[in-house]
């Protein structure tokens, strides 16, 4: 919510600098002093935050979490002859609770990447698309690309491309070069500087997925 709002504000520069833009969410949140928060997705993540950070923090979160709820019922259950009765259970899991209470976009990406695979036999075109905004997480998209090479999904790999590019030439047209000449010159160093770091938060990062798992 504050990367889209600093956005909206004309403070799009903000997003680079981990301590400035850890500020600024203080200030626009108006909450106290808590550790560093950075940014750390490709500018074209805004182009799907926009709409979130143009609505008050409660009512952003609010239309954020249910969102992200609806979303990953709609790819687990359409199509599954008991998913009335699953709709409670998807609800009170421990998934679904765990990204409410975070705010996280972890329902989001678990719909995009269920939802992918669950129609790129009927709709490679439709798959690419979920996969080209799944990948605005990057060490995904680099994952995910690697199993449709595997697997010789040409169809789907080259609408994931195609999709891909049609969101960075947007997010260039709208934003211009800046922050992605940023984002590549300071946003993923400083990331990849947070994995030697020896606090609480490694662990965190220890858990992100990588080619093993592809």
């Amino acid at each position: 919510w504050s990367g889209a709002r600093l956005v909206l504000l004309g403070q799009i520069d903000v997003l680079a600098n981990a301590e400035a833009f850890s500020r600024a969410q203080i200030g626009l949140i108006d909450v106290g002093e808590f550790s560093t928060r950075s940014w750390c997705y490709p500018p074209s993540m805004l182009l799907f935050l926009l709409p979130f950070g143009a609505l008050p923090y409660t009512l952003g979160f609010f239309a954020w979490v249910t969102g992200g709820i609806a979303a990953f019922a709609a790819a687990t259950l359409t199509g599954l002859a008991r998913a009335a009765a699953l709709r409670g259970a998807i609800v009170l899991s421990p998934i679904v609770l765990a990204n409410v209470m975070f705010g996280n976009n972890g329902l989001y990406t678990a719909a995009l990447a269920i939802g992918a695979f669950r129609v790129m036999d009927r709709s490679p075109a439709l798959a690419g698309l979920m996969l080209a905004v799944l990948a605005q997480k990057p060490q995904l998209g680099l994952t995910i690309a690697l199993v449709l090479f595997l697997h010789r999904d040409w169809r789907v790999l080259g609408a994931t491309f195609v999709a891909a590019a049609g969101l960075l030439a947007l997010s260039l047209a709208l934003h211009g070069t800046r922050p992605w000449l940023d984002w590549i010159d300071v946003v993923l160093p400083y990331q990849a500087s947070l994995m030697t770091v020896t606090d609480d938060y490694l662990p965190h990062l220890l858990m992100m997925p990588t080619w093993f798992v592809g």
